[in-house]
């Protein structure tokens, strides 16, 4: 439901329709193009993933050595606010990742949109797009092909 939800609003953003009848025009465009949202959808999972860690894990490291050089000597033990830290910055991170892997979602609907909506000599895509994702489906490919 989660996936419908987030599909259905990302094409009532772009063509300004209704939910049910957005819900249903991007359930098909992805179920037409499942190949390329799904390749896509792993990587942009895998890359929100490391986000939130890397994120969490560079805060983290900053404040344990700003707590450690101003008040490292005062306080007992500072594993556990740099713990609480971790949380905090953690929920930040997948705040914005989340932020992030909306607008990924957002990116490749319009572009596939595009492509179905327009001939070639009149898309509204840039060519480093298309490019890139014409790479990314060959290195796909032939990963595929070399298992």
């Amino acid at each position: 439901m989660k996936f419908i939800n987030k599909n259905a609003y990302i094409q009532t953003a772009i063509f300004g329709t209704s939910f049910c009848k957005s819900a249903r025009e991007g359930f098909f465009l992805i179920l037409r193009n499942i190949l390329r949202v799904s390749s896509i959808g792993y990587v942009s999972t895998l890359v929100v993933f490391v986000g939130k860690l890397f994120i969490s894990i560079i805060t983290t490291g900053l404040v344990y050595m700003v707590m450690e050089d101003q008040v490292g000597d005062k306080v007992h033990s500072l594993y556990i606010p740099v713990f609480f830290v971790f949380i905090i910055s953690y929920f930040v991170a997948d705040i914005f990742m989340d932020l992030f892997d909306m607008s990924t979602s957002t990116i490749l609907q319009c572009f596939i949109a595009d492509e179905e909506m327009f001939p070639a000599g009149q898309r509204y895509m840039d060519g480093n797009t298309r490019k890139f994702l014409d790479d990314f489906e060959k290195s796909k490919k032939n990963i595929v092909d070399n298992s």
